[in-house]
């Protein structure tokens, strides 16, 4: 049986965790964490294979989160997916800015099996 690969997701609202959870967690090997520290603390311990990041946090935010981790010499190559509510196109572009990958916005359904080949 192949290994699953390893996702980081980190949002503070517990409910947004569970869905993601409940998502993913039949393909995945999940951590979940509730804020952008928390996620900083977390990958070095373990490099993710990608992190899922929300925008709006507490302690430190996703997008203080994102840049970090790209200046960092360990996790910049970390893929980072922004999952937020906040949908405009300034927000979205803030996320690239900071070095995201990717960004979806919630709310969100699962239509296709992800795949990280």
């Amino acid at each position: 049986m192949d290994k699953k690969r390893y996702l980081l997701v980190v949002d503070d609202e517990e409910m947004n965790l569970n869905i993601i959870q409940d998502l993913l967690e039949d393909d995945f090997e999940l951590g979940l964490v509730s804020n952008g520290q928390q996620c900083l603390d977390s990958v070095v311990d373990r490099i993710p294979d990608l992190i899922l990041l929300d925008v709006n946090m507490p302690v430190l935010n996703g997008l203080e989160t994102c840049q970090q981790l790209k200046a960092g010499e360990q996790t910049k190559n970390i893929p980072v997916v922004f999952v937020s509510s906040m949908a405009s196109a300034s927000e979205r572009m803030a996320g690239y800015e900071a070095g995201g990958d990717e960004y979806l916005t919630q709310p969100f359904i699962k239509t296709k099996k992800l795949s990280l080949n």
